[in-house]
């Protein structure tokens, strides 16, 4: 769930320029963790490893999605601009992975 909470200034919002949780009101995810984990007492020290896991995950997933608009699993779709949007969310969102990876 946290992977896809967007947060104002952060580069998480670009690769969730539309979530809901950019509108002001919402807390922040580390708000949100907080309150999971005063309300379950889980130890949520590695929750990082599992946030950068997703969205390593989603990146693995969208570049597949690319190769396949590629070779032409699309047909005849003029995918020009699109390509651009697929390779810059693949690397924002390893560049989300990464950083989720030095909070450890």
């Amino acid at each position: 769930m946290l992977m896809w909470w967007g947060e104002r200034g952060t580069s998480d919002s670009l690769i969730m320029s539309d979530a809901p949780t950019l509108a002001k009101g919402y807390i922040s995810p580390e708000m949100v963790a907080e309150r999971y984990q005063a309300a379950s007492g889980r130890d949520l020290s590695n929750l990082p490893f599992y946030v950068a896991f997703q969205f390593w995950r989603l990146a693995a997933i969208t570049e597949g999605v690319r190769v396949r608009f590629t070779a032409g699993a699309m047909g005849n779709k003029d995918i020009g601009d699109e390509m651009e949007g697929f390779n810059s969310r693949i690397d924002a969102l390893l560049e989300a992975s990464n950083t989720k990876l030095k909070e450890l």
